[in-house]
């Protein structure tokens, strides 16, 4: 398993859960990669640190 798991949906219309999966991701700098390069329709999106299982707060993270 990777070390972040990225999730995302509507605010109005989330599936919930795991529904809300997108993908995972070996670093911080992969997950913007990904966000960057592809455009995804939804209004939320949280990263999952699967050490910590804390949200990762990307605006402080630009940098790792």
């Amino acid at each position: 398993m990777s070390k972040y798991l990225l999730f995302g949906g509507s605010k109005w219309y989330p599936s919930g859960g795991w529904n809300d999966y997108i993908g995972e991701f070996d670093s911080i700098p992969q997950v913007l990669a990904h966000l960057n390069k592809n455009k995804f329709d939804v209004d939320w999106i949280h990263v999952v640190d699967t050490a910590t299982k804390q949200i990762v707060d990307l605006e402080n993270s630009r940098g790792i």
